[in-house]
């Protein structure tokens, strides 16, 4: 695996070595790691913090577990990645995108209180994408992405029965493209889609939208 012991900052090092010193030799050889970080109550606590740039989190052969923290995983830097990643029993969002160019993808993130997965990028010309992740059971909507001007691609996703909508979005700017995903039997809309102005694209195309219940609607 591609991962922590190289370009994370070094405060998140520090944490990892005590008492989690064999997470990076776990990942590097393939094995199956679940980092369990025991406070979900701290604002601050979280499984893992990437504010490096170009650094990728999990792989097919090293998956990782991330649960008992207040966020699961959060993506601040340039370029990162995260990949096979399972992330849940998080008092907050299970993973959470702050910076540019970042890959979720083909992660579990289920049964966290806050969001599946949340996209608020720091700069107008940020860009990511979300794509072929499994966001179930999750107590607010399975993913947030708040775009003001970059490119956000969410793809190939199944969103189930997490507490609001299953995909949400907020525009000002920018391009949205939503493709091939399944959303069913979430607490309110399939997707909701608010935006503040005309300027951005919003592009969807062949996705399946589920969703019973006075008041709710496919797509809003």
């Amino acid at each position: 695996a591609q991962v922590v012991n190289q370009a994370v900052d070094g405060k998140l090092i520090e944490q990892l070595r005590t008492p989690f010193a064999a997470v990076a030799t776990d990942l590097a050889l393939g094995r199956r790691v679940v980092l369990d970080r025991g406070d979900t109550s701290t604002t601050n606590s979280r499984g893992f913090e990437i504010k490096g740039h170009y650094i990728r989190l999990g792989d097919e052969t090293g998956p990782l577990q991330i649960k008992g923290a207040y966020f699961g995983i959060s993506l601040a830097g340039t370029g990162c990645q995260a990949h096979y990643c399972e992330v849940y029993s998080c008092s907050s969002n299970g993973i959470t995108v702050t910076g540019s160019e970042i890959l979720v993808q083909n992660c579990r993130v289920r049964d966290n209180a806050g969001r599946g997965v949340s996209v608020n990028p720091s700069s107008s010309s940020s860009a990511a994408a979300i794509r072929s992740n499994i966001l179930e059971n999750n107590g607010l909507c399975g993913l947030y992405a708040n775009n003001y001007g970059g490119v956000v691609d969410v793809t190939n996703n199944l969103s189930l029965h997490n507490g609001e909508d299953g995909i949400r979005i907020s525009q000002s700017g920018g391009t949205v493209i939503l493709r091939n995903n399944t959303l069913s039997g979430n607490g309110l809309y399939g997707v909701r889609h608010e935006r503040s102005d005309s300027a951005g694209q919003f592009n969807a195309r062949n996705n399946i939208l589920c969703t019973s219940g006075a008041g709710n609607a496919c797509l809003y």
